[in-house]
């Protein structure tokens, strides 16, 4: 994701979210975008519609009007949606649900960890890295779950912006250095 659409989707995702926690529907909001997340995923062609610069604002404002009302989704979202289309910004809708979802973790006071691994963490792997979170740092954890199997073994957890290198890579790099400086 390019920084201007994450600039974006923060600005739109801060807006939305300052009226959803006024108005009591977080949560409403939150799966509203995240159904119409998977309605453009699912439709190839709406997807290209949406991203598509060319066309008119107010155009693709109007035919979404028609979309949101078939999927039936909370008045805010629907709303929020259109006023984003007039602005010709939906190209960054990706964005602006990913910074919703990290401003609803944070109210409430969950976190997300990036968990990469050189290979698959089992489900009791996952539990226990899940309590030795919340034990350092409180709060729950989300976990985001990836392989590379480049790392050759242990974990890279990035924690906001925190980042732990644990990979048996990053031990050989610095034992390849250490040796290096002494001869």
């Amino acid at each position: 994701m390019r920084a201007d659409h994450s600039i974006l989707g923060e600005r739109y995702a801060g807006s939305l979210f300052a009226l959803a926690q006024e108005q009591g529907k977080r949560g409403e909001v939150l799966d509203g975008l995240e159904r119409f997340a998977a309605l453009v995923s699912e439709h190839r062609v709406m997807r290209s519609v949406l991203n598509n610069p060319t066309l008119r604002g107010d155009k693709v404002a109007l035919g979404l009007r028609d979309v949101l009302a078939r999927i039936d989704l909370d008045p805010l979202v629907s709303r929020f949606l259109r006023v984003v289309a007039r602005n010709r910004r939906l190209f960054a809708f990706d964005a602006i649900v990913e910074s919703y979802r990290a401003l609803e973790r944070e109210a409430r006071g969950d976190g997300l960890a990036e968990v990469t691994s050189a290979h698959p963490l089992s489900d009791a792997q996952q539990a226990r890295l899940q309590k030795a979170l919340t034990k350092q740092y409180g709060g729950h954890f989300s976990l985001d779950l990836r392989v590379d199997p480049n790392l050759i073994g242990g974990l890279r957890l990035r924690l906001d912006s925190r980042m732990l290198d644990a990979t048996l890579r990053r031990r050989l790099e610095t034992i390849k250095n250490a040796l290096n400086e002494v001869v």
